[in-house]
């Protein structure tokens, strides 16, 4: 016995060891291959991106657009509207009613600043630093502060430093409040005009996306941006919190407005709300959501400004279909020294207004899109404003063929990052699946080789083994109807990996329940009589419910559906349990109609009464075995016979001869000789009393 166990641990541990080896080693070129289709499917979306911006962006048509200048904040005042251009010297005063406007130029120029805000006569912004100077100017890093500007005389100065950088602002019951990426922030405003001691209404969970801070037309509440997820915030100005969001819209309530809203502000005089967007001065239903734009003013040529338009809008399209992170325009001056910002699809807290300086030089590869007219694809790169992106950059033509700017398209490593680690999840689940099947597997194949010593040890042991691809068409240009191809290509190359992954791990999962299922079953059917049955053609299985008084048998008609048949054994036990502790005078008239259907036959035994009846569904034999004589009874259809002195019942299915002669003698286990013998046919049960 101890070499017995020995030896199957010995096989067990073989094939186990082979097949961990083998599941480690197919999980990395899974992984592998997987790593390598997941930037390759970057690469080719940034490609197809920037591609498509560079075949409908024409460098006619970029010259004009960085004609633009975006308004970023705007307030109004007396019936005065002011606004702040992006990258623009001055104080805008702008006219919804004449669609006009005019500059008010400042005595010193602030380094940036984002939401303005009125009060007292003065416009209040936020931006960082902290004093009016050439030093700080040239200084991005500067601490934030809030800055006042005199629209009249041009004057300004530093109001509040603050410590934390703001991005929207709101003057509101004699209090400055400002909204920062982490906090919410209320400083209180002096008779004389000067800042009091600031105090934080409400510290964010998480970086907000406000863009933009206004006051109700009640003064009851904060109106606040939310550029990212296109709403507006109503927000207490006593603890913060955020009493209820309106989604923006254009038209009907369910077109979303798809363009980032920076600032908002409500005119006493017109009984209006304003706001600015990317493209467009607006006027704003804050109860609704409804968005009217006003366009042909403040934000240049109206030329311009409807270039823009008309090229973001596409762009904004692309950039959400390929699920990239970033997708622009640019221009590099100052002898290719410096990347300036033109069209930008993001339309959210990060979005790059036209003219804005990327803080980092560009590198040599972009250099050469412009002068080489190169199509560039890089590796994952770092980038001091962004992080680690991966980028790929096209030339933008004029009509001589030249490259007057470049289309660029980016996705940020966390994308891949999660796309990888996804990757890597599934790699994990269908190595698990995989190792836990081949288990299962291994375990088998140890039970067959070993099976000999296994029914030598235990003949009653049994051996068990064990839930994207969308049609991309564009019919023309040629180019983009070939790229469309690719893409649906590699959706539907994708969709059937998934799918074929999940169907098989379900497959699995399925079948290791169904068999646990039989196990349980088959565990509430023990018996402690001495009972055994055969079946020559082994197409058969018994089932036994027994008790003190009783010993209920059954035998199963033959199928192919091996759950169906556990199912039945399953119910007939506990049929059996309670009909034999409250009604057993009515089990076999409960079994009966079920003889000749799901049933051969089925035996009850009433162990205190001396009695056995039988209910069969051919012609069957039943040799009643006592000490001195044999009884050989035949039964068609059902019988009841006494059994006071009798020590073994037999019952016997199929041609077979008289075996009363052999069965004379002391009762004993007789199945396992008669099976033995050639000729055996049908099937036998024997319960030794």
């Amino acid at each position: 016995m101890r070499l017995q166990l020995k030896l199957r641990t010995f096989f067990f541990a073989v094939i186990t060891i082979g097949l961990v080896a083998v599941t480690i080693f197919l999980g990395r070129v899974v992984y592998s291959d997987l790593y390598r289709k997941i930037l390759l499917s970057f690469d080719q979306k940034l490609l197809a991106a920037s591609t498509v911006v560079a075949s409908f962006v024409s460098g006619e048509d970029h010259n004009k657009v960085i004609q633009v200048t975006q308004l970023r904040g705007i307030t109004a005042s007396n019936g005065q509207i002011y606004g702040r251009f992006f990258g623009a010297a001055g104080l805008e005063q702008l006219n919804p009613d004449t669609r006009q406007s005019s500059v008010q130029q400042l005595q010193e120029e602030p380094w940036y600043v984002e939401d303005i805000t009125s009060a007292n006569g003065l416009i209040f912004a936020a931006g960082p630093e902290n004093e009016v100077s050439e030093e700080i100017k040239e200084n991005p890093e500067g601490k934030p502060s809030i800055i006042w500007m005199n629209p009249v005389s041009g004057e300004i100065g530093t109001w509040q430093i603050i410590d934390e950088p703001c991005r929207g602002i709101a003057y509101l019951e004699n209090s400055i409040y400002c909204a920062g990426p982490e906090l919410l922030l209320r400083i209180p405003m002096n008779q004389d005009g000067s800042a009091g001691q600031p105090a934080d209404v409400l510290s964010f969970e998480k970086d907000t996306k406000i863009t933009g801070l206004g006051a109700s037309a009640d003064g009851k509440f904060l109106i606040a941006t939310d550029t990212d997820n296109k709403q507006l915030l109503w927000i207490s100005p006593v603890d913060g919190i955020i009493a209820r969001a309106v989604k923006l819209h254009l038209g009907k309530a369910e077109n979303p407005y798809p363009f980032g809203v920076f600032s908002i502000t409500y005119d006493s005089i017109r009984r209006k709300y304003f706001g600015v967007s990317t493209v467009s001065f607006l006027e704003i239903n804050p109860d609704t959501g409804q968005i009217t734009e006003l366009p042909g003013f403040g934000f240049g040529p109206p030329e311009s400004q409807r270039i823009y338009r008309n090229l973001v809008e596409p762009m904004i399209r692309v950039r959400k279909g390929t699920e990239i992170y970033f997708l622009y325009s640019a221009i590099l001056v100052d002898r290719e020294s410096t990347i300036i910002y033109a069209l930008d699809s993001t339309q959210s807290n990060i979005h790059s207004n036209v003219g804005y300086a990327d803080p980092d030089p560009p590198k040599d590869d972009i250099r050469d899109v412009i002068l080489k007219r190169e199509i560039y694809l890089s590796d994952i790169e770092p980038w001091e404003e962004w992080g680690l992106l991966k980028s790929a950059y096209v030339p933008i033509l004029n009509r001589e063929g030249d490259a007057v700017a470049y289309s660029g398209a980016d996705v940020n490593i966390d994308i891949i990052e999660s796309k990888t680690r996804l990757a890597l999840l599934q790699v994990v689940i269908i190595g698990l699946v995989a190792l836990i099947a081949g288990l299962l597997i291994a375990y088998f194949i140890t039970e067959r080789l070993t099976s000999p010593i296994q029914k030598l040890k235990q003949s009653a042991l049994r051996v068990a083994a064990g839930d994207f691809g969308n049609e991309i068409h564009v019919e023309r240009p040629a180019e983009l109807t070939r790229l469309s191809g690719s893409l649906t290509a590699l959706s539907r190359s994708l969709q059937e990996t998934v799918t074929s992954l999940t169907g098989e791990n379900f497959r699995l999962e399925e079948k290791r329940r169904r068999n646990e299922l039989m196990n349980l079953v088959r565990s509430f059917m023990k018996h402690r009589s001495a009972m055994d049955y055969v079946d020559v053609e082994e197409k058969t299985d018994f089932g036994v419910y027994e008790d003190g008084q009783y010993t209920a048998v059954w035998v199963c008609c033959p199928t192919d559906d091996h759950l169906r048949t556990t199912r039945i054994h399953s119910d007939l036990f506990r049929i059996s349990r309670r009909l034999l502790s409250q009604r057993s005078d009515q089990w076999l008239a409960t079994m009966k109609p079920m003889v000749g259907h799901d049933l051969h036959f089925a035996v009850l035994i009433y162990r205190d009464a001396g009695r056995v009846e039988i209910a069969v569904d051919g012609p069957t034999t039943v040799y009643l075995a006592s000490d001195q004589s044999v009884q050989r009874q035949s039964v068609d259809s059902e019988g009841d016979f006494s059994i006071k002195s009798v020590r073994a019942v037999y019952v016997e299915q199929g041609a077979q001869p008289d075996r009363t002669s052999e069965m004379q003698g002391k009762p004993q286990a007789r199945i396992k000789k008669f099976k033995e013998k050639p000729g055996m046919e049908g099937r036998m049960l024997e319960v030794l009393l």
